[in-house]
């Protein structure tokens, strides 16, 4: 409904169980992650990590991102093609660190790496608040004119 608004389109119905927000809409696991697997996830991804940094100054609404950052593991079958993501993720632009199995177990000595050929760390990948999201749509929305 914001972005359509933003259009000029105000006519606008958002269907939801009973309230905005009683469905799914509010209850996203809302990861923000620069660690996908394709071109085409990559340079989405870098768009909406764009669009969720600046929500605030746009919509006035903290998305609450807290930068946890990723771990992928890649054992020895799936190694050369975890790798040749990161270095994908890398060319991109985005931060990504490929560490030995020894930097992984020095980092979270819980994980048994004696199969693990390498890991992967996206420090920036995190999490955002769906309720604020879905608020911070829903008042845009509101003072653009959808009722």
């Amino acid at each position: 409904a914001y972005h359509l608004a933003k259009a000029g389109i105000t006519d606008v119905v958002v269907v939801e169980k009973s309230f905005i927000g009683a469905g799914s809409s509010g209850q996203s696991a809302s990861m923000l992650m620069k660690q996908v697997w394709t071109t085409h996830q990559v340079y989405f991804s870098l768009y909406c990590f764009e669009r969720f940094m600046a929500f605030e100054d746009e919509l006035g609404t903290d998305p609450e991102y807290k930068r946890i950052g990723t771990l992928s593991i890649a054992t020895k079958n799936i190694a050369e093609a975890s790798l040749a993501m990161a270095q994908m993720r890398q060319d991109a632009g985005i931060e990504t660190v490929m560490l030995s199995p020894e930097e992984v177990q020095q980092r979270y000595p819980v994980i048994n790496v004696e199969d693990v050929v390498a890991g992967i760390w996206g420090p920036e990948d995190g999490i955002i608040e769906a309720q604020s999201i879905m608020l911070g749509y829903k008042d845009g929305a509101s003072r653009s004119g959808v009722e």
